[in-house]
């Protein structure tokens, strides 16, 4: 009789140590999916910031300008050196995305207005 019980208990307990983890895994994961949707959140906050930018200076300019050059600017925004993006902006003359006269234009209005 008491080994049937001893045996009962053990069971009980392994059921319990099974519930308790199973709670503290889903309260792990709970944890994780709140941490994934803030990290969603910003990653889109950045993705319209940047659509945000094209738009306004695609409208200044009057031109389309190329999606990595956006990203540069952007990345980029507080360092006071243009060689990489102006580098990127004669890519886009040799790659024929950008004219020769846009590419200049652009040039001029990130060295002026880009800060």
């Amino acid at each position: 009789m008491v080994m049937k019980q001893l045996k009962e208990l053990l069971k009980l307990t392994k059921e319990c140590t099974l519930i308790y983890n199973s709670k503290r895994n889903r309260e792990e994961f709970n944890s994780s999916l709140e941490s994934d949707k803030l990290e969603i959140q910003l990653l889109w906050d950045e993705i319209n910031k940047r659509k945000q930018l094209k738009e306004k200076i695609q409208k200044e300019m009057g031109f389309i300008i190329p999606n990595y050059i956006i990203d540069e600017l952007v990345e980029n925004k507080n360092n006071m050196s243009y060689s990489n993006l102006f580098c990127l902006i004669n890519m886009a003359i040799i790659n024929n995305r950008m004219s020769k006269y846009n590419a200049k234009k652009l040039k001029a209005y990130v060295t002026k207005n880009i800060k």
